[in-house]
């Protein structure tokens, strides 16, 4: 993989994880080292995204918007509780964390009215419209501010109206 195409590090994340388990920063030069160590020998199917700077004042933050039927009953903004470590001490430690939903750190969850992320959730949903439900992972790039669908999550485990995340989410709103 070439580093002036995909830039200095890259996330590698298994096809089938969740809550940010096994999602790997490497330098994009090492990725092939690491191919045995990241896919368990071949025993786990991986994904490669290009790495987005997506801190907001060095805290990695992502938005969630959840859609039923193609609309958006809330989005919200997470981020860490605190300051991510320089990006090349994560990408040496072989367990170094690098998912912006990873709860190791502490989470501080609010509800987010942003309409271009909004805009962006819908029409991320459009693109499944078998998915009646579904919740699109958001990123901003910290330096260009665009934004980008990082994945989407159609198995059920979105709906936080009823969930023990709603107490966190929606108390705060």
């Amino acid at each position: 993989m070439d580093p002036a195409q995909w830039g200095r590090y890259v996330i590698a994340k298994p096809l089938h994880g969740a809550k940010g388990r096994d999602v790997y920063l490497t330098q994009t030069t090492d990725l092939s080292t690491r191919s045995s160590e990241l896919t368990l020998n071949d025993r786990r199917t991986m994904s490669i995204q290009p790495y987005i700077e997506h801190s907001e004042n060095g805290y990695p933050t992502e938005y969630r918007v959840l859609t039923l039927l193609g609309r958006v009953p809330y989005s919200a903004r997470n981020s860490w509780a605190v300051a991510r470590q320089p990006l090349g001490e994560i990408a040496a430690n072989p367990n170094g964390v690098i998912a912006s939903n990873n709860k190791n750190f502490g989470r501080l969850r609010k509800v987010w009215d942003d309409p271009e992320i909004i805009a962006l959730g819908e029409q991320a949903a459009s693109a499944f419209p078998e998915c009646p439900v579904l919740g699109a992972d958001v990123l901003r790039d910290a330096g260009t501010k665009k934004l980008y669908v990082m994945e989407v999550n159609p198995t059920g485990k979105v709906w936080h109206f009823s969930s023990p995340s709603a107490i966190n989410l929606f108390s705060r709103a």
